[in-house]
């Protein structure tokens, strides 16, 4: 799980960065063609956006995988070990419940539009567009998975270490 959680984390830092990269570079030539040219390229602003929301989703993931989500751990620390770890586990049961539903409710708009496509770009349609957004929860829900099954493993080896020096 941690390999497949790995490669997938590695292909999502790629696949945001190029996003990321593309919008660099459509933005200013849009804002180029339009006030430099005087001729509006009508499909650069609609393609940016489309890019954002790839990006934001896949970096969502890389964040979910590096554990680098915004988290409030105020109470939490106040909590002895053995409650923080349950804690942990019942967060991360919960949202890995919550992305797998947010998932499957978002392939449920892929699916709705399937045949249409965008009036920016006909060229593109519109499931295809949409399609990042279960992609995006599907990957925090590895993430999350992993990261879960990882806290488990060392747990699971701390209790060993435990049962051993006493």
């Amino acid at each position: 799980m941690q390999k497949l959680a790995c490669w997938a984390r590695s292909i999502s830092m790629f696949l945001a960065a190029i996003s990321l990269a593309l919008i660099a570079i459509l933005i200013p030539v849009g804002v180029a063609a339009r006030y430099g040219l005087n001729a509006p390229i009508g499909w650069i602003e609609p393609v940016a956006a489309i890019l954002l929301v790839a990006f934001t989703f896949l970096s969502a993931a890389v964040t979910m995988a590096d554990r680098l989500h915004v988290c409030v751990n105020t109470f939490t620390n106040m909590l002895p070990a053995r409650l923080r770890i349950i804690n942990a586990n019942v967060v991360h049961v919960l949202l890995l419940a919550l992305l797998v539903a947010m998932a499957a409710a978002s392939w449920e708009l892929v699916q709705s539009t399937l045949g249409q496509s965008l009036p920016e770009v006909p060229a593109l349609p519109a499931a295809v567009v949409y399609a990042v957004v279960p992609l995006g929860f599907g990957l925090m829900a590895l993430m999350v998975l992993a990261n879960l099954l990882a806290q488990r493993l060392e747990e699971n080896s701390q209790d060993k270490a435990d049962l051993q020096l006493d």
